[in-house]
């Protein structure tokens, strides 16, 4: 078996899989969407009594430039200092620390966003 990677633009893409047994050839193909960023790998890395870390990768898959992102703890929303400058392809690796006044179980999500589109992911977060 033989995998080929092509390099995809953003949007809704259709690659096409081929397999061959002598002079026989079967062709198959699936839809799949690459987004302009995407939100990879979001955790809750550690907990514990009063505190979390969480962790997430931001990729750019398209030629957008700016980007910021944010967390959303369950009790409070942390935002990004500063916008995030990626060239096409690039990463930015994301850690948040959070402080809980109140124990409980809590809905997190990490977002990045660009001008023109957003993703996000969730997790869940018990201190």
């Amino acid at each position: 078996m033989v995998f080929v990677e092509n390099a995809f633009d953003a949007g809704v893409q259709e690659p096409l899989y081929r397999a061959r047994s002598g002079n026989f050839t079967d062709v198959e193909s699936s839809f799949f969407s690459i987004t302009p960023v995407d939100v990879l790998s979001y955790q809750v890395a550690y907990q514990s009594r009063n505190s979390t870390i969480t962790d997430f990768v931001v990729r750019n898959n398209d030629n957008v430039t700016n980007v910021s992102w944010s967390v959303f703890t369950g009790a409070t929303t942390i935002n990004a200092s500063n916008v995030t400058v990626l060239n096409k392809t690039s990463s930015v690796f994301v850690i948040v620390e959070t402080n809980y006044t109140t124990s409980g179980v809590y809905t997190t999500t990490g977002t990045a966003n660009s001008s023109t589109q957003k993703d996000n992911a969730t997790g869940v977060a018990v201190v």
